[in-house]
């Protein structure tokens, strides 16, 4: 509760932004090895849709060079796969920098990368946004939150884990 009242604090001090109160959208979250497990998982939550406040479903993506475990980490799965629901993709990758062009491919409207992983977060967050996806902002719990302060009014979201990414 700490991390969250944190951040409301630095939305209302921001003076890159009018003065708002975050919004707070519970996401369906999947990992998984295998893509055959996610376009499953992916088939059943789309036809749940109507009981969520949100059509969106978030994958987790770790390749074991951001975190010390690995799940489903191919973006050449996704082409040609299609879904009704918005994919975010949360990318626990090292050097996101070199590779997020691998992932600015339909089916995903959204990424969500670390800042911790990017050498140039900015850079980053300008591409995903200039490829017409939505562009999210993750951080690890030792990060202060006052390191999202510059991509106020930038980035479409943030997201303020509660334990280290990978397996917990």
């Amino acid at each position: 509760m700490e991390s969250k009242r944190k951040f409301a604090d630095l939305v209302v001090e921001s003076t890159l932004m009018p003065v708002v109160t975050p919004t707070i959208t519970p996401t369906p979250t999947l990992t998984s090895q295998q893509i055959a497990e996610i376009e499953r998982k992916i088939r059943l939550v789309e036809g749940m849709r109507a009981e969520f406040d949100s059509d969106e479903m978030q994958i987790d993506v770790s390749d074991g060079t951001f975190t010390p475990t690995t799940a489903w980490h191919e973006p050449k799965d996704l082409i040609g796969f299609e879904t009704k629901l918005k994919l975010d993709m949360h990318l626990m990758i090292a050097d996101v920098d070199a590779r997020i062009n691998d992932w600015l491919i339909e089916p995903v409207k959204k990424i969500t990368f670390h800042l911790e992983a990017a050498h140039d977060p900015m850079l980053v967050l300008e591409k995903i946004k200039e490829s017409g996806k939505e562009a999210g902002i993750a951080i690890n719990p030792e990060t202060p939150v006052e390191k999202l302060k510059p991509f106020f009014g930038k980035a479409d979201s943030f997201l303020i884990l509660g334990v280290r990414p990978g397996a917990s």
